[in-house]
C-alpha cells in the first residue's frame, strides 16, 4: 500500500521507477506543499520523513533509510536499504576521516557508531557513488539522524575529521567548510595539537599559507600551486617525517632531517622540480588545491600534520570565520596604459590618436585609468596622479583618462600597461605574502612589501626586476589593453581568500 507522500522505488538496472504522491509532484516542480517550512543548518525540512522527495528552493534531494547499521570507519559505514534486503555501502559526502593507522581514527570512529545508532536516513541530491581504489562500491551521502540532526556536523564539532569535498554530493559543502574553521580556531580534536601527544617543540609557532591559484591554466603551471610553512619562533624546528596533506589522504612527508630555520619557512611546491633545503616538490600530476568557483568544490585546505599525528598547522580557504584583515578599505586600485617614449611610435599621429589600433607593440591610446577619480590621487613620491573627466575605450569603456606623471615605460614595459594600488589610510599597510590577480595572472607579493601612507605599488604587464614597490608580471603581450579583451579586474587577497582591493575596466565588475 502506497501512502500519501511515499515514494516507492524499484530497482530496475540502472534507473529508478518512482511512483510519486500529487504532494510530492508539487515538490518536484518547486511549488510549496502543506506544512513546509525552511531547513536550518543541522536539520532535515520538518515533516519531510524518509521515503519522501523534498524539493527546496535551490535543489531536490532524495532520501531513503538505512538500517542495521556496521561502523566501518570514522566516516563510512553499511546498512540495509529501507524495504530491501540488500546492504549498501555508504560513504559519509563532506567530511575525511584518519586511516586506521592513523591517530584519531579509531575515535572517530566510536563517535560516528555513538552518532548514528541504529537507523538514519541519508540525503542525496545527485545519485553519486564511486568505487573506491580497493574496488568496493560506495554510495556517496550526507547522513542524518531519524531526528534531523546533521551526522556529517556532528564529525566535525570533535575535530577528527577534515573537511572534504567528495563526488558530486557538494550541496552543504560550505556549511561544513564553516563548521571546520570553528572547531579548528577553537582548537578541538586533533587541531589541538597536543592531541595524539604533546611535543615536539609544541611552543613553537608555525604558520601556514596556501596558494591555490598559479597564472594561467591550473594543469600547464602546476608549480604555481604551493603550500608556505612559516616558523615564526626564535628556535628551528625539525620537520623530519612530517607530512603535509589536503582533505584528501594523499600526503606529502618531509624527508627525514627537514627543518624550518628560525624565522624562517620551507615551501611545498605542486609538480616536478629542483629541491634545496628550503623547497620541496609534491610530485605527481594532481591539483590538490582547487580554486573555489572554477569547479564544483567551493575551496579547499591544507593541514600539516607532526609525526605523532597531530594538526600544528593548518589554512583553510575561502576564510569564513573571523574573516578581517587590517588593510581592508586602506587600498585604492587604478589600472592604466601610457603611451611609450615618442622615438618609439612608428608615425608622430599615432601618439595622439584616441582610437584603438591592432597594431602589436604600440600604443595610439592615451593613459585610461579604471579608478575614475577627479581629484588628485597621492603617490609614491608625493606627486599628485591628475585625472580628467574625459573617457576612453581600450577594448571595452573605461572611466577616466589619467595623465601618469612618472617617466614613459621603457620597451620591456608594454606599452606602460599597469596597476597601481594606493594605501589610502593613514597607517601602513603590510602586503607581505599577501596575491595580486590581474586577470588570470597571479603575483605574490614579497616578504617586507609594506606602504607606508600615500605610497602606491605597481604591478606591471611586462617583463623586469620586480624590487622595493615597482612589480612585473613578465606577460610577453598587450595584456589590459588589447582589441581581444572586453575587461578585466585586478585584486589582492590574502591567502586564505580576505579581498583586500580591487578595480574592474571594461565590461567586468569587482
Amino acid at each position: 500500500m502506497i501512502e500519501k507522500g511515499q515514494v516507492v522505488r524499484v530497482w530496475g538496472g540502472p534507473m529508478w521507477v518512482a511512483v510519486l504522491a500529487p504532494a510530492t509532484l508539487l515538490a518536484l516542480v518547486g511549488l510549496p506543499t502543506a506544512g513546509a517550512t525552511p531547513a536550518d543548518d543541522d536539520q532535515l525540512v520538518p515533516g519531510a520523513g524518509p521515503g519522501r522527495v523534498w524539493a527546496s528552493r535551490a535543489d531536490r534531494e532524495t532520501r531513503d533509510v538505512v538500517s542495521k547499521i556496521e561502523i566501518i570507519d570514522g566516516d563510512t559505514f553499511s546498512g540495509r536499504l529501507s524495504g530491501s534486503k540488500r546492504r549498501v555501502i555508504i560513504r559519509n559526502a563532506g567530511i575525511q576521516s584518519m586511516e586506521d593507522n592513523e591517530c584519531g581514527a579509531h575515535a572517530a570512529r566510536d563517535l560516528l557508531s555513538r552518532t548514528l545508532g541504529n537507523k538514519v536516513v541519508i540525503v542525496s541530491k545527485h545519485n553519486s557513488a564511486r568505487t573506491n581504489k580497493k574496488g568496493i562500491f560506495r554510495l556517496q551521502r550526507n547522513a542524518f539522524s531519524t531526528s534531523g540532526r546533521d551526522i556529517q556536523l556532528a564529525m566535525l564539532n570533535s575535530g577528527l575529521v577534515l573537511p572534504y569535498g567528495i563526488g558530486r554530493e557538494t550541496t552543504r559543502q560550505e556549511l561544513y567548510a564553516q563548521r571546520a574553521q570553528e572547531v579548528a580556531l577553537a582548537r578541538k580534536g586533533l587541531f589541538s595539537g597536543t592531541y595524539c601527544r604533546p611535543g615536539p617543540v609544541q611552543e613553537a609557532p608555525l604558520e601556514l599559507q596556501v596558494n591555490y591559484d598559479a597564472s594561467g591554466r591550473d594543469w600547464d603551471n602546476l608549480s604555481g600551486k604551493f603550500v608556505r610553512i612559516r616558523n615564526l619562533g626564535p628556535v628551528p624546528v625539525p620537520i623530519g617525517k612530517w607530512r603535509l596533506r589536503g582533505g584528501a589522504h594523499d600526503s606529502f612527508y618531509f624527508p627525514p632531517g627537514a627543518a624550518i630555520p628560525a624565522q624562517g619557512e620551507v615551501i611545498v611546491r605542486l609538480g616536478s622540480g629542483a629541491q634545496n633545503a628550503n623547497t620541496y616538490f609534491w610530485e605527481g600530476h594532481r591539483i590538490r588545491f582547487f580554486v573555489p568557483g572554477q569547479s564544483r568544490y567551493q575551496g579547499g585546505g591544507a593541514y600539516l600534520f607532526d609525526r605523532d599525528g597531530d594538526i600544528r598547522a593548518w589554512s583553510m580557504y575561502p576564510c569564513r570565520v573571523a574573516c578581517t584583515n587590517p588593510a581592508q578599505g586602506a587600498l585604492q586600485g587604478t589600472v592604466s596604459r601610457r603611451q611609450r617614449p615618442e622615438s618609439a611610435t612608428p608615425t608622430p599621429s599615432s601618439s595622439r590618436s584616441t582610437s584603438p589600433t591592432r597594431s602589436p607593440g604600440v600604443s595610439p591610446t592615451p593613459s585610461v585609468s579604471a579608478s575614475g577619480s577627479a581629484s588628485p590621487t597621492p603617490t609614491a613620491s608625493g606627486s599628485p596622479t591628475v585625472s580628467s573627466s574625459a573617457s576612453a575605450s581600450a577594448s571595452g569603456s573605461v572611466s577616466g583618462a589619467a595623465v601618469d606623471d612618472q617617466a614613459s615605460p621603457s620597451p620591456t614595459e608594454l606599452l606602460g600597461e599597469r596597476v597601481a594600488f594606493t594605501n589610502v589610510s593613514d597607517g601602513t599597510v603590510d602586503l607581505s605574502y599577501t596575491v595580486a590577480m590581474v586577470r588570470d595572472q597571479v603575483y605574490e607579493f614579497p616578504l617586507g612589501t609594506v606602504l607606508a601612507p600615500g605610497e602606491r605599488v605597481l604591478i606591471f604587464t611586462g617583463a623586469g626586476e620586480s624590487a622595493g614597490l615597482r612589480h612585473y608580471l613578465g606577460v610577453g603581450e598587450p595584456f589590459l589593453f588589447n582589441p581581444d579583451v572586453t575587461g578585466g579586474t585586478a585584486k589582492i587577497r590574502t591567502h586564505n581568500g580576505i579581498r583586500l582591493a580591487c578595480v574592474a575596466w571594461g565590461d567586468r565588475t569587482c
